[in-house]
């Protein structure tokens, strides 16, 4: 009677394994792995379930460094967002979605590109050629020219530095783009991480003790 009851226990052991190992596939299948990355101007934010598959239709939020909530969107199906970076800070983007599940991703300050001074070299520009013309009255038409053409090609240069500024962050974020590419599947296909291993190692062995219980107390 004794053998058959721990029999018994040994069966409803090996079940209750059999069911945790079945249960956590589709756990990990659903855990979210979230990658962004500087693109130009904008963020992209790519996003998958722990088996590879795009997470597609998620709700994308992004927050600033004081929490407040300055973007959200949802992915397309290939589990990409991608945004207009609203300022320049620290931006926590979460990714969630039905069911509970989350990625984050937090993009720091200093990987955001410098804000762009065309605004204040206009306003400078501006500036200048308001004390020109105050000082009209003064100088004669052959320096307003002189003073007109020199203003002019300071401004043109400083368009074409910002053109050229344009043109090689676009071509240098092309050129990037494919590496966080490679990098967010890497992360992806990494598997479990070490805290799911522990997490089932201790689990295991906790079955393993109920067993040898079971065991003793039958002997």
């Amino acid at each position: 009677m004794k053998n058959y009851k721990v029999a018994t226990s040994f069966r409803l052991l090996l079940i209750i394994l059999l069911m945790t190992t079945l249960l956590a596939v589709p756990a990990y299948a659903h855990r979210v792995v979230t990658y962004a990355y500087v693109s130009g101007e904008s963020i992209v934010v790519e996003t998958a379930f722990g088996n590879g598959s795009p997470f597609g239709g998620a709700m994308v939020k992004v927050y600033g460094s004081e929490g407040e909530l300055l973007k959200k969107g949802k992915t397309n199906k290939k589990g990409i967002y991608k945004f207009k970076i609203p300022q320049k800070s620290d931006l926590k983007i979460v990714v969630g979605g039905e069911l509970g599940h989350q990625g984050k991703y937090t993009i720091k300050e200093e990987e955001l590109p410098s804000v762009s001074n065309q605004n204040s070299r206009k306003n400078e520009l501006s500036i200048d050629k308001n004390s020109s013309m105050a000082e009209s009255d003064i100088d004669t038409d052959k320096i307003n020219q002189t003073e007109d053409k020199i203003r002019q090609s300071s401004k043109d240069k400083l368009i074409a530095q910002e053109e050229v500024r344009s043109i090689l962050k676009e071509e240098l974020s092309k050129q990037i783009a494919p590496l966080n590419r490679k990098i967010t599947q890497l992360q992806i296909k990494k598997g479990p991480g070490m805290t799911e291993v522990i997490g089932g190692i201790g689990y295991i062995f906790g079955l393993m003790g109920i067993a040898f219980y079971f065991k003793s107390k039958g002997e």
